[in-house]
């Protein structure tokens, strides 16, 4: 049975070693170079986006880092919902 956990949680990126400890898939050559340290401020998080993949914290290895900004919607979005899931 499959958890459900909110992104970017201790509880997720948890779950996220445990399943690269089982195997982590093979990764083109293109992805497995990149290393990144990001910088989520609207949640308060520092990740590290290593081949495909969040860690926590910032890693020294990082060639980038990425700071986000909130977002913020002030158009009404409502017409271009259809109603449909």
């Amino acid at each position: 049975m499959s958890q459900k956990y909110e992104f970017l949680t201790d509880e997720w990126f948890g779950a996220v070693k445990d399943l690269l400890a089982e195997g982590a898939p093979e990764l083109p050559e293109a992805l497995r170079g990149i290393v990144t340290n990001v910088d989520i401020k609207d949640v308060g998080v520092l990740a590290t986006y290593r081949g495909c993949w969040f860690e926590p914290g910032f890693s020294d290895d990082a060639r980038r880092e990425l700071h986000s900004q909130p977002v913020t919607v002030d158009d009404d979005l409502s017409p271009l919902h259809d109603g449909t899931e």
